[in-house]
């Protein structure tokens, strides 16, 4: 498991170094609406933007290298240091670290360690009884989170937790298609139905995710991105790969470890993006 976490710890920094490059990138062109074709055509342009996008798909390489070695439990709460590894890389482009998001980053990076290192290590191979026990917890959650968009304070908020949702989905298709990529048996792989799946919900998850953006301030909804994805990637790990959470003489340990650190880590976004030098570009 020691070498999932490693690779995991190294797709975090790569995704956090990658959003402190585009958002760079993206101040240096001109302001436009999101997801505008000039905005597109810009961006394709910048270098740091450019470089931003490569560290992004490196990440993106490591992480499935780190599903199809550890637990999803393991993997998808590691990457929440993706969010202290930018916060550390912010200097660099003159945006100087304050005491309390720095506070946050380290409370993050404690109860972290006490999840992980109290884990049990387990996992089994997905059937179709926890697919099935899977996708409706997953369905539920997105109903549930869903509804919340009715409510205009909370649509922000609501829309980033169905983002999340659908992204930890997809991360767990990744886990069970993985191992046929490894074993190079790509007609098997061409077949199955978890990559096509999770190939389409990965999509689905980056387009909702921008539409989060754009429903309000960037704290509420990329708070709740970022939470999101690692309480339910444990629990599909749970559901799904019988993954062992929250068991034995350290469940205590494991909950307050894992609650701690999502609790800090929002609480570092909302920090973050509410500070008066804040120019966010989603």
């Amino acid at each position: 498991m020691v070498a999932s976490v490693l690779i995991a710890l190294l797709a975090a920094v790569a995704f956090g170094a990658g959003a402190v490059l585009q958002h760079h990138g993206a101040n240096l062109v001109a302001r436009r609406f999101p997801l505008h074709p000039a905005l597109v055509q810009d961006l394709l342009r910048q270098p740091w933007w450019l470089l931003g996008t490569l560290v992004d798909v490196v990440g993106v390489g490591l992480h499935m290298l780190a599903l199809s070695l550890g637990p999803l439990t393991v993997v998808q709460p590691v990457l929440v240091l993706s969010l202290v590894a930018g916060l550390l890389l912010q200097p660099l482009f003159g945006r100087p670290v304050r005491r309390g998001p720095l506070v946050s980053a380290c409370v993050t990076v404690l109860g972290l360690a006490a999840f992980l290192v109290t884990l049990p290590r387990n996992q089994t191979a997905a059937t179709s009884a926890h697919w099935t026990a899977g996708m409706v917890a997953t369905l539920v959650l997105v109903a549930v989170a869903y509804s919340l968009t009715r409510w205009p304070p909370a649509r922000a908020a609501g829309l980033g937790t169905v983002a999340g949702v659908v992204l930890s989905l997809s991360a767990a298709l990744a886990k069970s298609w993985l191992p046929l990529l490894a074993a190079g048996m790509l007609g098997d792989l061409l077949r199955t139905w978890q990559l096509w799946a999770g190939c389409a919900l990965g999509a689905a998850g980056v387009l909702v995710t921008q539409i989060a953006f754009q429903a309000g301030a960037l704290g509420p909804s990329l708070a709740a991105l970022t939470v999101s994805q690692p309480a339910v990637g444990v629990l599909l790990g749970a559901l799904v790969f019988d993954e062992t959470v929250f068991s034995g003489p350290t469940a205590v340990v494991q909950l307050l470890g894992l609650l701690t650190a999502l609790v800090s880590v929002a609480v570092l976004v909302i920090r973050t993006n509410s500070e008066p030098d804040s120019k966010d570009r989603h």
